[in-house]
């Protein structure tokens, strides 16, 4: 679960920003902070949530989000291997 800190950052730069937050892991699958976004402005309104304080985001990303940390951390490296230079290469 992110730390305090850290769901105070997401959802101010979310908000100032009005970014959606797209959780990969799902349930909910989109999360709207801030009413940045109508229902209009979401592509599955059933699928979303809306939170009004980094304490809800923090409750509506649950313990899924060290999951979606791995994730991200997954998704670097692989980035990184892939921009290396390869041996064969100068």
């Amino acid at each position: 679960m992110p730390t305090a800190s850290e769901c105070a950052f997401i959802y101010g730069l979310c908000s100032a920003g009005r970014m959606m937050i797209v959780n990969p892991q799902g349930d909910p699958l989109y999360i709207v902070v801030g009413r940045t976004h109508s229902e209009d402005d979401v592509p599955d309104p059933d699928d979303t949530v809306w939170v009004e304080s980094p304490e809800e985001l923090a409750n509506a990303l649950g313990s899924g989000f060290g999951e979606f940390r791995e994730f991200v951390q997954r998704v670097r490296a692989t980035q990184d291997d892939l921009e290396a230079p390869r041996p064969d290469e100068p």
